[in-house]
């Protein structure tokens, strides 16, 4: 009997130690995950800034799940329409597109690389996912608001994503939101206190400032600086009359005194409606 096991181990020793190694070769092969997610958490809050941000969140997309082309897609600063980051894919999907209120309304990676698989409700968008090259689809909701997504393209080596890798995905997307959000109220926060600054530096300006052509300088200079617009007009009512006239013109960031003056009256009821109404107009 005790030969009888020694042949046995003999014999099998050699394939057990051959299973372990190639055991081990696939494991350590195999991002680590957690240690990723570690490392990425550590690193993600010494992030001040958004691009900063979102470089991270791409690179260990990347590591964790290699062999694919990834793509973030972010909000532009007005939140009218999201494009991809960092902006080099001309591409602009509006923020009322039907294809980001479903992707609001989904949590969690979605998986596309089988387009027989694809939820119904899905299938309308099938050239914006293809324009994207998504094969997953991982949206950044915070509080049912979608802040931004992540496409990965199907694997260069034709493997399929496995369970681990789209774990992977949702957490790293989880922890992603903390740090954006921080960012995101750190900006708000600058804009508010240059804001700030701007309406001091013109209240001192109306206080000291008696003639009405540099006081509409300043007002013009603050406000195509905060609004970043090239064309911009100021529109004065005449008490007397009632009428109003173009008091100060800018076309193509350059001042036009050729269409400023009481002489020239505006008629557009838009224009009269803001001025009866107090409301702006969009």
């Amino acid at each position: 009997l005790i030969a009888l096991v020694l042949i046995i181990t003999f014999l099998f020793d050699p394939i057990r130690k051959r299973v372990q190694i190639l055991v081990d070769e696939y494991v350590l092969a195999r991002p680590q995950y957690e240690t990723l997610l570690r490392r990425y958490n550590q690193e993600l809050t010494s992030v001040a800034e958004l691009e900063g941000g979102a470089t991270l969140l791409i690179q260990y997309a990347r590591r964790g799940v290699p062999h694919t082309d990834v793509q973030l897609f972010l909000p532009d600063t007005e939140q009218f329409y999201y494009q991809p980051y960092p902006t080099g894919v001309d591409m602009e999907i509006e923020a009322d597109d039907p294809f980001v209120q479903l992707l609001a309304r989904d949590r969690g990676a979605l998986v596309l690389a089988d387009e027989q698989a694809w939820p119904e409700e899905w299938r309308p968008h099938r050239t914006l996912c293809q324009q994207m090259n998504a094969a997953i689809l991982v949206p950044l909701l915070s509080n049912k608001q979608l802040i931004g997504w992540i496409t990965l393209s199907r694997k260069h080596n034709n493997e399929r994503f496995s369970t681990e890798e789209i774990n992977y995905l949702n957490a790293l997307a989880d922890q992603s939101l903390l740090g954006i959000e921080r960012v995101r109220i750190m900006r708000r926060l600058e804009n508010r206190v240059a804001e700030m600054n701007d309406l001091s530096r013109f209240s001192q300006a109306v206080n000291t400032t008696q003639e009405s052509d540099p006081l509409l300088e300043i007002i013009v200079a603050d406000s195509l600086r905060l609004l970043q617009c090239q064309d911009f007009a100021i529109i004065l009512r005449e008490p007397g009359t009632r009428q109003m006239y173009t008091a100060y013109y800018i076309e193509n960031s350059r001042r036009r005194r050729d269409y400023e003056g009481p002489d020239k009256l505006i008629k557009d009821p838009h224009i009269q409606e803001v001025l009866t109404t107090g409301q702006m107009l969009l």
